[in-house]
């Protein structure tokens, strides 16, 4: 059955140190601990519990494996000041709040973003892509259906229902996903994603679609014929 066990000072070295009692162990952690407000003098191995309770620092020299959820309540850092250490991602950073949180601030920036080629949404309307080479800035056209939920059987009746909405102009990129996912997009049922419902070879689901570039270019091109005597 498992039990709640709390620790002092706890250092992953080839084992656990608790209290500064070194333990070595070459197949599974083993710990000094207090089990249920009994002190447990024998090293433990296979530990199975509900709560682990740290009330100091936890030092990790190898690595370290969760099966579940890991919370902290305090400040979380992670590598040295040479920049030597990386967060390596397998999955998606998703805050729990919208328009909650901030990447960087005012006195601590973050040096480069290296970025594919697929796209940034600044807003819920507003896009930013690179087609055909060049980049292009877009406005998502909020008065008809994107032809991918039209390709999937979808209409606008099914996706003003589906939202709880009068008309399209009220349908957020997140209706539009939740909608979609319930029609076979992005590869199946359940799978849709915001750009397989707004393609960026569909003109159709863009109101505007600026080559910025391009009338930079022109412009400049425009003032040099001008300045030519």
């Amino acid at each position: 059955m498992p039990v709640d066990i709390s620790y002092g000072q706890l250092v992953v070295i080839t084992g656990v140190d608790v209290n500064n009692n070194v333990i070595e162990a070459s197949q599974h952690a083993v710990a000094y601990a207090t089990a249920n407000g009994m002190l447990l003098k024998e090293p433990i191995t296979g530990l199975s519990a509900e709560t682990f309770s740290f009330s100091d620092d936890v030092d990790i020299s190898d690595n370290l494996t969760v099966g579940g959820n890991i919370d902290i309540s305090g400040q979380l850092s992670v590598g040295d000041e040479q920049g030597t250490t990386a967060i390596t991602l397998k999955g998606h950073i998703i805050p729990s709040a919208n328009a909650q949180y901030d990447l960087g601030n005012a006195e601590y920036k973050i040096r480069h973003l290296f970025l594919s080629d697929n796209s940034i949404w600044l807003g819920d309307d507003h896009k930013i892509d690179v087609s055909g080479g060049k980049m292009k800035f877009k406005k998502r056209n909020k008065t008809q259906v994107p032809m991918a939920i039209i390709e999937a059987g979808g209409d606008e009746g099914g996706a003003l229902s589906h939202a709880g909405v009068g008309s399209l102009s009220e349908m957020t990129l997140s209706k539009w996903r939740k909608y979609a996912k319930t029609l076979n997009i992005g590869g199946g049922v359940g799978k849709a994603e915001v750009e397989n419902i707004f393609r960026k070879d569909k003109n159709e689901d863009w109101e505007a679609d600026d080559d910025i570039l391009a009338k930079i270019e022109a412009l400049e091109a425009r003032i040099a014929a001008l300045e030519t005597p």
